[in-house]
């Protein structure tokens, strides 16, 4: 089922959005440049943060993403943990993709390119002016193509919203396909996945329709091309409607949720790559 998996996105990195701040910092466009605390022309990129050091770093543009040098740095540079979040590894030089992160001292950096700024708008009136952590989430999950739950009240329409996503992703030229009705039968679901071929489907799981296992094994199958972007009513919805294709779905298909508030129910998210 599928077609080809979408080759990685396109075009250079053009911002670094300082995490948990709600600001990104504009790249320059050249091939070398300097990232620091101090102002131009000292710093090519001006970092105004206490641990930054005045010129903390020195990146060089590769054909898929930023080669970082630190420059005997204070605080250092830290590589990211692939598989555990905030968690960085002291080095002297590291390598970011679009989607990826690093650390300069204490500051955490998610690097984008501009399709990935884009949807900075998007996904901050759906969070909210305040909801920084996840709209930070959600930049780094749609910059990386992973999976994407979006919670939604009740009566919320947030089809748009997936539109501008999959507009926004090296998937744009695939098809967009809203599934309003699943299929029931494993011949259904072949022809679902066959005619998304390796775009986006927008699945409302508040709709309490039956998620077939085929297409719940599929989707988390790990040389899956069908990317989805699902709406849910909480976490636990999305475990208890996709059941065991989800507790035992590969780390290759990680899971982005966004939008389910905080408090209650917020360890919910460890159940989520």
């Amino acid at each position: 089922m599928g077609d080809a998996s979408p080759h990685p996105r396109p075009g250079p990195i053009t911002a670094l959005r300082v995490l948990g701040a709600g600001f990104a910092v504009a790249l320059p466009g050249r091939v070398e440049f300097t990232i620091g605390r101090a102002r131009p022309p000292t710093a090519d990129v001006h970092l105004p943060l206490p641990s930054i050091s005045r010129i903390h770093v020195f990146a060089t543009r590769t054909p898929n993403g930023l080669l970082l040098h630190d420059m005997n740095s204070k605080n250092g540079l830290g590589s990211a943990d692939p598989l555990l979040r905030n968690t960085y590894t002291p080095c002297p030089r590291t390598i970011v993709h679009v989607g990826g992160r690093f650390a300069l001292g204490d500051i955490e950096l998610l690097a984008l390119d501009a399709a990935a700024e884009q949807l900075t708008a998007p996904f901050t009136a759906y969070c909210g002016d305040d909801g920084w952590e996840d709209v930070d989430r959600a930049l780094e999950g749609a910059a990386r193509g992973q999976m994407l739950v979006l919670g939604g009240a009740r009566d919320g329409d947030l089809s748009t919203l997936a539109r501008a996503i999959h507009d926004h992703s090296v998937r744009r030229d695939a098809p967009f396909t809203i599934v309003e009705t699943l299929p029931s039968s494993p011949e259904g679901v072949e022809r679902l996945c066959a005619a998304a071929g390796s775009g986006t489907i927008y699945l409302d799981l508040r709709t309490r329709q039956a998620v077939p296992a085929q297409l719940a094994r599929y989707l988390w199958a790990p040389d899956c091309h069908l990317n989805a972007i699902l709406v849910a009513q909480s976490p636990h919805e999305v475990i208890e409607r996709f059941g065991p294709a989800f507790r035992d779905r590969p780390l290759a298909r990680q899971v982005c949720a966004v939008g389910f508030g905080r408090g209650a129910g917020r360890d919910d998210f460890d159940f989520f790559s």
